[in-house]
């Protein structure tokens, strides 16, 4: 049996992005947050407005976390492309005044087997035990890319793609 192992959430800073919605209370949110287009094979996922901040406290037990459906039904890339993901994962997206959030509740049927030994900030290491990865396409140009990616004992690593390959990991040192 799975349990839920893993809670995190993450937060990126984005008050400019959404500086020109009012807000709407997360009680209002529509059942449509994930749509998928089966013909292409698309899938669009809508963030949520909130009006206050969420706790970063890695209990999900807020308000959003009983009433929007979170994003799930994933497959994977490796090792079998294509097929359903082998453990239950559950992704919310969320936004208010200053900040994106990805609150994820990721199930792991044999916790012992995790890898998971890097805590350094921007280590290329993250990414070779377990962690979750995600961009945010804020141009919708698929080319372009503010990218975060973390592992359960809380390292991460943030950058910038750029016309599909070129990476910047000092994007916010300017």
């Amino acid at each position: 049996m799975s349990v839920p192992s893993v809670a995190w959430c993450v937060v990126a800073a984005a008050t400019s992005v959404f500086a020109q919605a009012p807000p709407v209370p997360a009680d209002l949110v529509p059942s449509d947050v994930i749509v998928r287009d089966r013909a292409t094979g698309g899938t669009t996922v809508r963030m949520t407005r909130l009006t206050a901040p969420l706790k970063l406290d890695g209990r999900l037990d807020e308000h959003i976390y009983e009433t929007v459906p979170p994003v799930s039904d994933f497959i994977q890339m490796e090792p079998d492309g294509g097929q359903p993901a082998t453990e239950k994962t559950e992704i919310w997206l969320a936004f208010d005044q200053q900040n994106a959030y990805v609150s994820v509740r990721a199930w792991e049927s044999q916790p012992e087997r995790m890898v998971v030994n890097e805590m350094r900030r921007d280590s290329n290491n993250i990414r070779q035990g377990e962690s979750l990865g995600f961009g945010f396409d804020t141009f919708h140009d698929q080319r372009n890319a503010i990218q975060f990616e973390i592992n359960p004992l809380g390292g991460r690593t943030d950058g910038q793609s750029v016309d599909e390959r070129q990476y910047n990991a000092d994007w916010t040192r300017r």
